[in-house]
């Protein structure tokens, strides 16, 4: 029995194995404060770490803030410093990045102490996000806090907890699909250089990314599945939409996929037995999650609602969200304009980072391996189970409008009334929309992918495992 189980959920192990290793090694060379707005994500955590859920207000009124111990801050700063101080334009053989790693050392080993100094330092760009994507570090950092450990231990703690929470997301999205070839799909996107990547620092995409593939896969799994929901399945997938709203209520539009599921597959099939009309039901149930879910959502919108004009403050770049909804208000034919030049810009940069753009040093996946990674992820979607029109339609409308969500988001914080396009968005956003959206696309187009479960099994596996290779050889050659 127990290794028929093994044999059922193979791919799910496989990623927990080939995930944790590749996580744990970025964890291990990418130093503190190289990751993408690292520094402020820290400090959300540390304040998490304090039982402080919610940034405080400044003293400019404007831009939110936490206190945090200045031993934790010197080694972002260095991590900041020396990864902007780089030759982007320069071969990786002409760069040692991590140049201060004397310097590093010296920080890492120090310990914060009760009355330690601390900085009042600007969260504005990560106070978008509740308190619940920062409690994997937060809890790392605490531990860390508890045992007296340095600040280089103690960092090191709240990365690898933060990536293993990933690993157990990705993990079970992969099981949760285990007896489907869309599994596959799940495992080439979770095993994306950069979505690896993200999990291995201190910021709440990792949590994001995470918890959207599970949710993906569970909606995904009641569209295929032709037989009545099991509770488990039910809660799973409530409890992920619900993890979404408390992470980025940006992307709960996906949750408006459940309502193009057949409604008897949302019953469990004992009560879809017993009921006169299950596929009504079904729907009611479906709709009773949006709605909780949708609340949620808007609860969280409330607590982060004054991000957007303290990251207007931060930035000075003349945003303001009101003028700027006045301005489209006026001028609706500039929404689609704004969209058609913000893709056109950055379309192609966007498609890169999704593969990867590790850092604030800005070292980026190289070919053939970009390539490799967007036809692995188009191979396994044409690989997967064809989802019923409907189904393929609505996570493709959702996962755009989401995207569109997303540009509009930073088109409101980032630009003031009028600009010609959107600043500020980059293609790791759309890492959580990855997966409806090429799910969606496959549903609507008349080509598959004939490929043998065993053939499966080693092609997937294999350009995952070489693609996060040449990853981790291209980092530690710019770096060291």
């Amino acid at each position: 029995m127990l290794l028929a189980h093994i044999r059922r959920h193979a791919a799910a192990w496989v990623f927990a194995a080939v995930a944790g290793a590749a996580v744990s090694l970025f964890c291990t060379v990418v130093p503190a404060g190289w990751g993408l707005d690292e520094q402020s994500h820290v400090a959300r955590a540390y304040q998490v770490s304090r039982a402080i859920p919610l940034p405080y207000v400044r003293e400019d009124g404007k831009t939110l803030g936490a206190s945090v111990p200045e031993k934790i801050m010197a080694v972002e700063a260095a991590g900041f410093s020396a990864s902007n101080g780089v030759d982007r334009s320069a071969p990786s053989w002409q760069r040692a990045d991590f140049s201060n790693r004397a310097q590093v050392h010296e920080l890492n080993a120090a310990v914060v102490e009760p009355g330690d100094p601390t900085v009042d330092y600007d969260v504005s760009n990560a106070s978008a996000s509740s308190f619940v994507p920062y409690l994997p570090a937060a809890v790392g950092m605490r531990i860390g806090s508890v045992l007296g450990a340095n600040v280089g231990a103690t960092m090191l703690l709240a990365k690898l907890i933060n990536g293993l929470v990933f690993v157990m997301l990705g993990t079970a999205a992969v099981a949760v699909l285990a007896p489907f070839r869309a599994r596959w799909l799940f495992f080439a996107i979770g095993l994306l250089p950069e979505t690896v990547f993200q999990s291995a620092y201190v910021t709440a995409d990792s949590y994001t990314d995470g918890i959207a593939l599970l949710f993906a896969a569970a909606v995904t799994r009641l569209a295929l599945d032709r037989r009545p929901a099991t509770i488990t399945l039910l809660v799973g997938t409530v409890a992920a939409a619900l993890g979404i709203a408390a992470a980025k209520p940006t992307y709960v539009v996906l949750v408006l996929a459940l309502l193009a599921i057949p409604g008897a597959r949302l019953l469990p099939a004992r009560l879809a037995e017993r009921v006169a009309r299950p596929a009504l039901v079904g729907k009611a149930v479906a709709a009773g999650m949006i709605v909780v879910v949708g609340a949620v959502a808007l609860v969280v919108l409330k607590l982060v609602g004054n991000s957007t004009v303290a990251i207007a403050a931060t930035y000075d770049r003349g945003a303001d969200s009101g003028a700027q909804v006045e301005y489209l208000l006026h001028h609706p034919l500039h929404v689609p304009v704004v969209l058609w030049r913000t893709i056109e810009v950055f379309g192609l940069s966007w498609t890169e980072s999704l593969t990867g753009n590790f850092g604030y040093n800005t070292v980026h996946q190289v070919e053939p391996f970009v390539t490799m990674c967007i036809v692995t992820v188009v191979l396994a979607a044409f690989h997967a189970e064809r989802l019923r029109r409907v189904v393929g339609l609505t996570f493709l409308l959702g996962s755009l409008v989401a995207g569109f969500a997303v540009i509009g988001a930073l088109y409101l914080t980032f630009n003031a009334p009028g600009d010609p396009m959107a600043v500020g968005v980059q293609g790791r956003y759309f890492i959580p929309l990855l997966a409806p959206f090429v799910l969606g696309l496959a549903a609507l187009l008349p080509i598959r992918l004939a490929l043998r479960e065993r053939h499966a099994a080693i092609v997937f596996p294999a350009l995952s495992t070489v693609a996060l290779l040449a990853s981790g050889v291209l980092w530690l050659s710019f770096l060291y």
